[in-house]
């Protein structure tokens, strides 16, 4: 939850189109378990989102955001 609500109040949602924030939440959640499974777990383990993991969810979502194949505004 704490990686939705991040990209929400970033500013990563506003470049989607309104209708495709649902596909987004499964494909990132996805895309995180598969991909950086360590980073959900210090997250969850913590509770607190250090400066470096904020760091490593801005780099996943600016990466991972363009070639996910949602509809952007």
């Amino acid at each position: 939850m704490v990686c939705l609500l991040y990209a929400g109040t970033r500013g990563f949602l506003d470049k989607l189109q309104t209708n495709q924030i649902a596909a987004f939440e499964v494909q990132y959640l996805e895309h995180l378990k598969a991909n950086h499974p360590q980073l959900l777990a210090d997250i969850k383990k913590t509770g607190v989102l250090s400066q470096a993991q904020d760091d490593e969810l801005t780099g996943v979502l600016t990466n991972w955001l363009p070639q996910s194949g949602l509809k952007m505004k």
